[in-house]
């Protein structure tokens, strides 16, 4: 007539499963808002995972997209072949694949993206992709900002009304504008990789050459004592004021220096006058 009882500690058991489910749902909190898509379908299209980075790229929720009446193809905005396999997204037909794929959102909006996809083939015959998709849109609005960024630098610089010149670590031309030409007779050709020191007439060169060594290795600034230098090769002689500051380059390259050089010629003719 008595009843037995038995009594167990499960505090770790407990505390361990909780710690289980904390992690796990850190896992999914991952995958669900990674900045990349993740989804995974069977051989017919049909979605069997989606998170939900990729379902609001395409317009929808990861909820709808499994209900088992969206297909992939339905998202892919490429010209596929009539044979194209329902579960790949690519114009090939390998399981294993990675290229860029446009996608359509439900609204029509057209997106650049690169999907990375493996197949697995499950035991019973049937099959699954594991697959990746990144937006490639952030990227190209950088370059094409990236690009006109550059080009209006590239037009600021070639029609600055003085002279520019990046001057390398062993003192050679490495990039200058169209009035720096100008003042030299040199075309772009010609003057990258040209000593700025050779084009430098008589004695003006050597003062020039233990100043710009001084602005290479960051000792001075030439700024408002400009050197006045003659400068060779161009239509006329030319009587130049020569500003030079520091140029750093990357990491392990020697620092160079940026010359800005004004043609003061007329102003000399004036002044003798």
């Amino acid at each position: 007539g008595a009843t037995s009882w038995m009594v167990r500690d499960v505090t770790e058991r407990r505390r361990m499963e909780r710690t289980v489910q904390d992690e796990q749902s850190k896992v999914v909190d991952f995958l669900e808002h990674a900045p990349v898509g993740f989804y995974s379908v069977d051989a017919e299209g049909r979605f069997l995972f989606v998170n939900e980075t990729l379902a609001g790229w395409l317009g929808t929720t990861a909820s709808e997209l499994m209900r088992g009446e969206a297909r992939l193809h339905q998202f892919v905005a490429d010209t596929l072949p009539g044979h194209a396999a329902a579960h790949n997204p690519f114009a090939g037909a390998s399981d294993e694949h990675s290229g860029e794929v446009t996608l359509r959102a439900r609204d029509g909006r057209l997106f650049p993206t690169v999907i990375g996809q493996s197949v697995v083939r499950l035991p019973d015959g049937q099959l699954r992709t594991r697959s990746v998709v990144r937006d490639l849109t952030p990227e190209r609005a950088m370059a094409m900002a990236l690009a006109r960024s550059e080009a209006s630098f590239q037009r600021f610089f070639d029609e600055a009304p003085v002279g520019i010149a990046l001057i390398d670590g062993e003192g050679r031309i490495s990039e200058c504008n169209r009035a720096f030409r100008r003042m030299v007779g040199l075309n772009q050709a010609d003057a990258r990789g040209r000593r700025f020191l050779d084009l430098v007439r008589g004695e003006d060169g050597s003062e020039l050459a233990e100043r710009l060594a001084r602005v290479a290795a960051g000792q001075e600034r030439i700024e408002g004592g400009a050197i006045e230098v003659r400068l060779t090769g161009g239509a006329r002689p030319v009587v130049a004021s020569v500003f030079a500051s520091r140029l750093e380059r990357g990491s392990g390259e020697t620092p160079g220096v940026i010359l800005h050089v004004l043609d003061i010629t007329d102003r000399k003719h004036l002044e003798t006058q």
